[in-house]
């Protein structure tokens, strides 16, 4: 009877302390996150990257920290490192049309247009009437000069469980894809599934 009190004790206790970490980790990741937003609203970028930074060192798989720093990266003009949170984003919700317009928008300050065409017009597919795709397309094709975004950026979907985001063994850091060959064709398919839903 004792043995099973004592081990009844120790569940308890694997249980009680086994539960106080996540809910720090919640604590830390909602503090960072909020801090974030803030520094986001009030143009305070740097302290936006640091605060989404740790928040996804909490909760690397948290899409919603993941779009604003990829968000605050790119107000910094860091693009490569935008590009890199983007393209995480997308590898785990490919149709985030928000998203490819920013990894778009990445790759046109990074001097890879072609890359960036074939984003946007995977968004015209799914969203003809889209207008900043439209009007990065129109100034791929010389009609008009691409301009940064001067709008205030798109908001994070509410309501949406965040994916995990896949990230590399080695490095921590989101896997980014190896051709552009092979990322127009994954594009273009799920442009064809996104057009399904849309439909």
């Amino acid at each position: 009877m004792q043995k099973s009190i004592v081990k009844g004790a120790v569940f308890s206790s694997l249980l009680l302390f086994g539960s106080c970490l996540p809910i720090h980790a919640a604590v830390d990741y909602d503090s960072h996150f909020s801090a974030g937003e803030k520094a986001f609203a009030a143009n305070n970028f740097t302290v936006a990257v640091e605060n989404f930074a740790q928040a996804l060192k909490y909760v690397p798989e948290d899409l919603r920290s993941r779009f604003r720093y990829g968000q605050a990266l790119y107000s910094l003009n860091r693009y490569s490192e935008s590009h890199s949170q983007f393209q995480a984003i997308l590898q785990n919700s490919p149709s985030n049309i928000i998203a490819r317009v920013y990894l778009a928008e990445n790759l046109l300050r990074l001097n890879r247009a072609q890359e960036a065409r074939v984003h946007v017009e995977w968004i015209l597919k799914v969203q003809p009437e889209h207008p900043r795709a439209r009007q990065i397309l129109d100034s791929l094709n010389g009609k008009t000069q691409v301009s940064a975004t001067s709008q205030a950026p798109e908001k994070i979907p509410q309501g949406q469980k965040p994916v995990p985001v896949k990230l590399t063994k080695k490095s921590g850091q989101p896997k980014t894809t190896a051709s552009t060959a092979s990322t127009a064709a994954k594009v273009n398919k799920t442009a064809s599934t996104a057009q399904e839903f849309v439909a």
